[in-house]
């Protein structure tokens, strides 16, 4: 079983990551990165339920799924360089918190508990997911002042 190889998510893994990585608008990327980490879970959501309903975490499950989240963490680095880089990371927050954030949020056990516990569908999921990146790593958009209308010089 190939749990952590990246043939087993499929060819839109592939798209949605070249995608995100020519993306450079951090919130876009953010919504990049939780539609990657709903396909994932949803391409390897039939092996993790077998292992699960089988009660079956050998110790080389185990290594597996660490191999997984530990390079998922690594990937996931660029991402919060970017936000970084663009000055719309939260003013409350480290570089290092971010990166912690990003990969909690975006985990498996997360999906498990909200898609397969809780009954929702992927795309509330992916949408929620998206949102919760957004609002807890970028800064808050201010309100945009209404445009003032120019006013015509005299005699025009």
């Amino acid at each position: 079983m190939d749990l952590v190889g990246r043939a087993s998510f499929g060819s839109t893994y592939d798209a949605l990551v070249e995608e995100a990585l020519k993306e450079e608008d951090p919130a876009i990327r953010l919504q990049l990165a939780a539609r990657i980490a709903c396909q994932i879970h949803d391409a390897q959501r039939a092996e993790f339920s077998l292992l699960r309903s089988a009660g079956i975490m050998t110790p080389a499950v185990a290594a597996l799924e660490e191999e997984f989240a530990s390079s998922r963490f690594e990937a996931q680095a660029e991402l919060i360089d970017l936000v970084v880089r663009s000055g719309q990371l939260r003013s409350h927050l480290k570089k290092s918190d971010a990166r912690d954030i990003l990969w909690a949020l975006t985990g498996r056990e997360l999906y498990w508990m909200i898609v397969v516990d809780k009954g929702w569908s992927s795309v509330r999921y992916q949408e929620w997911l998206a949102d919760l990146l957004c609002a807890a790593l970028l800064e808050p958009k201010m309100k945009a002042r209404p445009k003032r209308k120019r006013a015509k010089p005299p005699g025009k």
